[in-house]
This record gives C-alpha cells, sequence and structure tokens, in this order.
C-alpha cells in the first residue's frame, strides 16, 4: 500500500511541474516577412495548446543554405496561446524560399512562399489554422488585414482559326506571275546547228528515250558473286560424288580380276596334276 501511495505522488509532481512532451508539434510557423522596408525579416511561432512549450534549442532553416539560420536560444518558451518573434538577419529570399521548423531532431512544419512584396507577409488566418494568407505584418499579434492566397491559373489562348474571309483574301493578293517575254529567231540570231524547232527536239528526245529504255531491256543481268560462288560449290560437289563412284567402280572391277586370278590357279594347277 505505501508503495502504490509514493508512485501516485510522484506521477502527479512529474505531471504538474515536467513540461509536455507531446506538445511540441502544436508549436507552427504563424506568419513571416521576407520583404521589410526597414529593418531585419522575421519568423513567429505560435503555440495554440494550453502548455507552455520549451522551444529552446529549435531550429529555424531555410532552403538551399549549409548553416541553420537561427538557432532558437536557451530558456526560450512560448506561453500557451502566445507569439513569439525571431528575427533572422535577412536570410528570408525576396524571390521565393521554403521555411523549416524543428526540434533537432524532426521537422515539425514549414512554408513554401513564391515571391514577396515590401511589408506583405505570409500568414495563417486565423491563427494556427491550416490556411496561409498575405497579411499586413501584425508581429507577435493576431493575423488581420489577410487575404487568401490564389495560385494563378494560366488560362490558354486558343489558336486563332482562319477564316474563309481570310482565305479568299490572300488568295485574291496573292500576285500572279507575269509571263516572261520569248525573243524569236528575226530578233536573236543564232548558228544554224542551235535553229531546230521544237518537233525537232521532242523527236531527238523521243529516240533518245526509245534506244536507252532498248538498250536497257536487251541487257542481261550480271550474276552476283555470290551466285557465282554457290554455283562452283555445287559443280566440287558434283565432282567429288562423280570421282568417287568412278573408283568405287575401279576398285571392285580390280578386286573382281585379282579374286578370279588368285583362286583360279589352284584349280588350274589340280587338273594338270590329274592329267
Amino acid at each position: 500500500m505505501p508503495k502504490k501511495v509514493v508512485y501516485l505522488v510522484v506521477l502527479v509532481f512529474f505531471l504538474l511541474f515536467h513540461p509536455p512532451v507531446f506538445a511540441d508539434i502544436t508549436v507552427v510557423i504563424n506568419e513571416l516577412l521576407p520583404t521589410p522596408s526597414s529593418g531585419n525579416d522575421w519568423v513567429e511561432l505560435y503555440n495554440p495548446s494550453q502548455n507552455d512549450i520549451d522551444v529552446s534549442g529549435w531550429i529555424l532553416d531555410d532552403e538551399g543554405t549549409s548553416s541553420d539560420m537561427l538557432k532558437i536560444p536557451d530558456n526560450t518558451i512560448i506561453v500557451k496561446q502566445s507569439f513569439k518573434l525571431f528575427y533572422v538577419s535577412n536570410r528570408l529570399n525576396k524571390d521565393g524560399d521554403t521555411i523549416y521548423l524543428n526540434n533537432g531532431t524532426s521537422e515539425l512544419d514549414k512554408y513554401q512562399y513564391i515571391s514577396s512584396e515590401t511589408d506583405v507577409s505570409f500568414g495563417r488566418y486565423s491563427d494556427g489554422s491550416i490556411s496561409w494568407n498575405t497579411c499586413s505584418p501584425t508581429p507577435e499579434s493576431a493575423n488581420s488585414n489577410c487575404e487568401v492566397i490564389v495560385d494563378p491559373t494560366p488560362t490558354p489562348t486558343p489558336d486563332p482559326s482562319p477564316s474563309s474571309s481570310a482565305s479568299q483574301s490572300t488568295s485574291t493578293k496573292s500576285p500572279t506571275p507575269t509571263p516572261k517575254a520569248t525573243s524569236t529567231t528575226t530578233k536573236s540570231p543564232s548558228p544554224t546547228s542551235a535553229k531546230l524547232s521544237p518537233q525537232v527536239l521532242s523527236a531527238a528526245s523521243e529516240s533518245s528515250l526509245i534506244l536507252a529504255s532498248s538498250t536497257s531491256a536487251s541487257t542481261s543481268p550480271i550474276p552476283s558473286m555470290e551466285a557465282t560462288q554457290s554455283a562452283l560449290s555445287k559443280t566440287k560437289v558434283a565432282g567429288l560424288l562423280v570421282g568417287s563412284g568412278l573408283a568405287l567402280i575401279g576398285l571392285s572391277i580390280g578386286f573382281y580380276f585379282w579374286y578370279h586370278r588368285v583362286l583360279g590357279n589352284p584349280k588350274k594347277e589340280q587338273s594338270e596334276n590329274k592329267t
């Protein structure tokens, strides 16, 4: 029984005097001013929870830099439902940037903007909500005078379709070619060999075409190298077969005569001995 009482007292003491460790995710980037007309740019954090949160050692950072934008000093506590402002010495890019908040081990929040205007802040409206707007700067105060940020959507421009009147005007405005003046034989004398009429030229052209076509038709195709090699290889195979057949026939005939000569002599000798 006494042990249970001690455990209960320790638990109550821990809950009353220890800062809540699971309240980190409730701290958010609430407002930022990239382009002030005077002074440094700043980032505002907001604690919407019902508990005070110690943000000592937390880090504010931006995109594309090797060093942290700001490490929050020790003993920095954001009271419940209140704001905390941090100046970041002109680290917010005027042409667009991404701002990160992390507690040293994990990312808690981030916000990205494309461009900025002088003395126009980006803020959540209402405070701590998920809706971002362009606002009048309100450092460490509730955001007000805000307008919803709408991403500009480009409107596609339809391609102009040519009308019938335009095509007609184009066709009527196109200049007609002026025929070139042809010279007559009386004005430009030329040698006798060049004075050929169009009928003579056309006849000569037709005769040359007929001659070329007849020449091309009578020309026999030249066998290719592959066809020649194939024919030679077939001839060699045929020669080998014929030669092998002749050799086999010759061997057979020779064996026949040899056989009768060898076996025929003993019979002849036996017949002579009997007589």
